[in-house]
């Protein structure tokens, strides 16, 4: 067997046999202590690939073997994430396993593309050279340098921000946590009463809408809550849709531009060992400035769509999202709000202070009245 499929075999035997024994684990010592234990291993495991050195074959094979170890618990992420989606339950009041899913799905993929590209772009920069009929050839400093950089020291940099975040800033750390979280969701479907949060403490006070209602606020979602400010204060129901026009131009242009870069800098730079990694570039850049074209194109769509509901109804869900999320404090400081946590100790004055001001539902009134007596509908809406 070659000597890269004898590590490479290592590392996958060591994942399949660790799995059951990662399932032990979160067993037994619960799933937030074997999740942080799987990162402590990413960690222990990653920094051993410093050791072997070039012609060290059998203690790269048992380094791999310890690599496949940490693998065979990365299902401990999905089961943590239900935990993660159980707690926006109780916040908000919905189900949202669909969005978090897509989320958790979709971002490590933006993330690979650059991650991909890239450093690969920078390895030919620095003179990486090709294997010859099938023989390795000798590479410079540099050029080992940044491979042991960017496959050993940046993995294991990045798992030790992973490993902090778990151990100091994850709220839900035993089975007593999420259990209370579960209480909270259930008394919150039985009754219209308080419940107090698990985590931060403050009392939590259900959202009830209607079926058309529930159709709006999810229209409301794809749209900021300063947006929304703006079309109640403003009295102006096509401030969204003018906004999301103008996202789509400049997503366009965006485009357009890079697009061209794109095909230039190919034509010209592409062979070039210094400077190909200028296309590569141009092409990340443009994948990115496409999507944005895309989302900007979904959230006017959706602007749109909220002409098509009744002007008293829309005021009123705005008025309900934006108290509902006034009482719960800026996206920041969702999940540690309390003035003990840690993170709110260590965050700037300015992020601890914002929050999502709700909309004084005297000018929405007004706003209604104001509507009404000009003879018309309008669509309120982002």
């Amino acid at each position: 067997m070659p000597r890269n499929g004898g590590a490479a075999a290592a590392l996958l035997i060591a994942a399949v046999l660790a799995s059951p024994l990662w399932l032990l684990l979160a067993n037994k010592l619960g799933k937030y202590r074997a999740w942080a234990l799987y990162n402590f291993a990413n960690v222990v495991s990653n920094a051993l690939l410093f050791i072997p050195g070039e012609g060290q074959n059998l203690a790269l094979i048992c380094i791999a073997a310890v690599n496949g170890i940490p693998i065979g618990g990365q299902f401990l992420v999905s089961s943590v994430l239900s935990d993660i989606i159980d707690y926006d339950e109780f916040l908000y009041g919905v189900r949202n396993e669909g969005i978090f899913s897509v989320y958790a799905t979709l971002i490590p993929k933006f993330v690979a593309i650059p991650a991909s590209a890239v450093p690969l772009a920078v390895l030919n920069l620095l003179g990486f050279k090709e294997p010859v009929d099938g023989t390795t050839q000798q590479q410079s400093e540099a050029v080992t340098q940044y491979v042991k950089m960017m496959f050993i020291l940046f993995p294991l940099l990045c798992y030790l921000v992973g490993l902090f975040i778990k151990l100091f800033l994850f709220p839900i750390k035993s089975p007593k946590t999420h259990e209370a979280i579960r209480e909270g969701i259930l008394q919150q479907q039985r009754s219209d009463g308080e419940v107090q949060d698990p985590i931060t403490g403050a009392l939590i006070k259900p959202m009830r809408l209607d079926e058309e209602e529930e159709d709006v606020a999810y229209l409301l979602e794809n749209f900021s809550a300063a947006l929304l400010r703006r079309v109640a204060e403003e009295k102006d129901c096509n401030i969204a849709v003018k906004e999301m026009r103008r996202q789509i131009n400049k997503g366009a242009a965006a485009t357009a531009v890079l697009g061209i870069g794109t095909a230039v800098t190919a034509a010209l730079l592409l062979e070039d060992q210094v400077w190909s990694i200028v296309p590569v570039s141009m092409v990340v850049l443009m994948g990115f400035s496409l999507c944005y074209l895309v989302v900007a194109v979904l959230r006017f769509q959706a602007a749109r769509s909220l002409r098509k509901h009744m002007q008293d109804i829309l005021v009123l869900v705005i008025a309900k999202v934006l108290d509902y999320k006034a009482c719960r404090g800026s996206a920041v400081s969702r999940v540690s709000c309390q003035s003990s946590s840690f993170i709110v100790r260590f965050l700037p004055p300015m992020l601890k202070r914002r929050q999502v001001a709700p909309i004084p539902l005297s000018s929405l009134a007004t706003f209604e009245q104001k509507s009404s007596k000009d003879g018309y509908t309008t669509a309120v809406g982002p």
